[in-house]
């Protein structure tokens, strides 16, 4: 006798031989004890769920001869045992993939008027519906709508939406969910032990964890692993899958940690060399940084043994802050997301890593009531806010904003850019600077039409982006008119720094003297 693949040898029977999909179970039941059949159902759901399996159990069921329970068939009269094998002459599986056009819905509407030539009902199982054509679908309203008394249709498709809503409304829909990981788990274990295959408690766990709710997934996977090694391992199904060990992201996570970009950049590239996809490697180390939140959050989770031990998890996550991880989290899935759609995926990841790897040297401000006081930390740290009332600003690089040409550097890289609609709104007659800093840059405009123009979001944008490419560092812009300014009486000044000596410092607060401790540099009152 053929082979058989297991997700087809372990195909449920009957409706209690189905994985999960408690409700839609409950419910068939009660339709077939009340013998409440309709003309039309939908499936819908995620693939490996079980819709095909239960399309054909529901074929079975309403068309068996021999049956003691109106609910459950018996498989062994001749009506049965033709739909089990896939000769009955009364249970059409169409494939709409391939059979998507108006012909072949054509075809089906002058073969519904016949009556079943043995069974009790003429069955049509349509799989993957929503990929009929428009014009299919219209020619299939009207059958649908008022088929003959002996026809069921059963459209199957893992992309509800897709399906019109004039055909949805003349179904009874059920949505099937992907299953949990304690049905995959158990499922699996028993296919596992009644095929006489070895296989470990968490190579079960990661398969379970890798079909992602799809059962046919599980049972191939679970196959394919045991042609590759007997019994099957945790490493096993690593290598199979192309995933990373273990030990290879522990090491990627630590080295992160320690901001060695080079090593870093290494250990991608050797992982590379082994065969891993880019994609697969941000995967997993999205997964284990996502592992390491839970456990700050909830040690005793029990899925958190799927990515590591909690020994290892625990050493990792001491090494890192709550928002470093959130940060890290944030920049591999923008990278991930870059990846998949990037002429060279390989470079995408490497500026990946060099970003999660690179230090930022910052300053330090510290505010206290009644006082504005700060403290320069010139050496590099993690880009988090300590703890505590303090306000973290990057020091990325000494600039010097000259009043006098600030606002003539403007319009001149403006004209240079081809953005003369912005600059003529800037020009001498019409803006002069009323204050600027490292930080800001505020512009009187003392014609209507030009602030109205200037205040818009895309002028904004053009300037604030010029300025960054002129000074090298993002300058806030602002634009306001003559009365606004005379209101203000001459606007902010240009913050002046005034250093204190290490004798003052002592006998400052509490909070400073700890800050400077912490930090080092100098403390700076800000007058």
């Amino acid at each position: 006798m053929a082979y058989v693949a297991l997700y087809r040898k372990y195909r449920p029977q009957n409706l209690q031989e189905v994985v999960g999909q408690q409700a839609i179970k409950q419910a068939l039941t009660n339709a077939f004890e009340q013998e409440r059949i309709v003309h039309a159902y939908l499936f819908s759901g995620p693939r490996g769920t079980g819709k095909t399996s239960i399309a054909k159990i529901f074929a079975k069921t309403i068309n068996c001869s021999m049956k003691e329970n109106v609910a459950v068939a018996c498989n062994e009269c001749s009506n049965c045992v033709d739909i089990n094998n896939g000769n009955s002459m009364d249970v059409f599986e169409i494939d709409a993939a391939s059979n998507r056009g108006i012909d072949q819905i054509r075809d089906l509407r002058e073969n519904v008027k016949y009556s079943p030539s043995s069974c009790k009902y003429k069955v049509y199982i349509i799989d993957e519906a929503h990929m009929l054509t428009g014009e299919a679908f219209n020619a299939l309203l009207k059958t649908l709508e008022e088929p003959p008394a002996h026809v069921v249709f059963i459209l199957a498709t893992t992309e509800a939406h897709k399906i019109p809503i004039t055909i949805q409304s003349r179904c009874q829909r059920y949505d099937f969910r992907k299953l949990s990981l304690p049905d995959l788990e158990g499922r699996i274990s028993f296919v596992a032990k009644d095929s006489n295959i070895e296989i470990e408690k968490n190579a079960v766990s990661m398969i379970a964890l890798q079909a992602d709710g799809a059962l046919r997934d599980a049972l191939s996977l679970l196959e394919q692993a045991s042609i590759v090694q007997h019994p099957i391992t945790e490493d096993t199904l690593r290598l199979m899958l192309g995933n990373l060990h273990i030990e290879d992201l522990r090491e990627f996570v630590r080295l992160i940690a320690q901001w060695n970009m080079p090593q870093s950049l290494i250990l991608l590239n050797r992982l590379l060399e082994q065969g891993k996809e880019v994609g697969v490697i941000f995967q997993e180390l999205l997964g284990y940084l996502r592992a390491m939140i839970i456990f700050k959050v909830a040690p005793t989770e029990a899925s958190l043994q799927l990515t590591d031990t909690k020994e290892a998890l625990a050493d990792l996550a001491g090494l890192y802050t709550d928002s470093r991880l959130l940060e890290l989290v944030d920049i591999l899935g923008g990278a991930l997301q870059e990846i998949r759609f990037a002429v060279k995926p390989v470079l995408s990841a490497e500026l990946a890593v060099m970003k999660i790897c690179r230090k930022v040297s910052l300053v330090e401000k510290v505010m206290i009531p009644n006082k504005e006081l700060q403290v320069v930390a010139e050496k590099h740290v993690s880009r988090v806010l300590p703890e505590g009332n303090v306000e973290v600003k990057r020091n990325l690089k000494e600039v010097v904003v000259d009043k006098k040409n600030i606002l003539q550097l403007l319009v001149e890289q403006l004209n240079k850019d081809s953005k003369r609609t912005v600059s003529a709104c800037l020009s001498p007659g019409f803006a002069t600077v009323h204050s600027c800093s490292q930080e800001h840059l505020t512009l009187v405009i003392n014609k209507k039409f030009a602030l109205s123009r200037i205040c818009e979001e895309d002028y904004m944008g053009i300037i604030e982006q010029t300025l960054q490419k002129i000074y090298g560092q993002k300058i806030r812009f602002l634009a306001i008119d003559e009365a606004q300014a005379s209101v203000e009486q001459g606007g902010t000044s240009v913050e002046e720094l005034v250093p204190v000596d290490a004798e003052t410092v002592q006998n400052l607060s509490n909070s400073v003297q700890q800050a400077h401790k912490m930090f080092g540099g100098t403390v700076n009152i800000v007058k």
